[in-house]
């Protein structure tokens, strides 16, 4: 529900809106930022194929352009055990890649966490997804909104 009204406001009815902040919903999942600053910043999708042996799964991540200028990418602390380290260098890599290709020539940060529930059975791997998540940070510096 959070990620549906994160990237599309305006068709989510205003109880949703109400729902989120009455359980902090999004205090636990994407800690120091309220709605008010959710709604400033844009998000998208991004999907991202996963393999487990020989069977292959999509997994989505929820990508956001922050308010925070700081050239980096915002994780929330229940995704970062998820992701082993060629991960998060990935991550890191699409967002600086995007920004050196970026129309834009102001600074800019990222929020960016994996489409599931924090339960700790899920473990991300690899750099393969840096492709996916760098063309969703691009999208959102050059003005896209959509799902990559």
């Amino acid at each position: 529900m959070l990620s549906a009204y994160l990237r599309f406001p305006g068709d989510c009815p205003p109880a949703v809106d109400a729902f989120l902040s009455e359980r902090n919903i999004q205090a636990a999942l994407l800690p120091g930022l309220n709605l008010t600053d959710l709604s400033a910043v844009k998000w998208t999708a991004a999907a991202v194929m996963a393999t487990l042996g020989q069977e292959a799964l999509i997994r989505y991540f929820v990508v956001g352009k922050d308010a925070v200028a700081d050239g980096l990418v915002h994780l929330p602390h229940w995704a970062e055990p998820l992701l082993d380290e060629t991960v998060k260098q990935a991550i890191g890599d699409a967002a600086q890649a995007a920004a050196r290709v970026s129309k834009s020539l102001q600074p800019v940060g990222f929020c960016c966490f994996p489409l599931c529930v924090p339960n700790g059975s899920v473990q991300i791997r690899g750099r393969s997804l840096g492709l996916a998540l760098g063309l969703a940070f691009a999208g959102l510096l050059n003005g896209g909104n959509q799902g990559a």
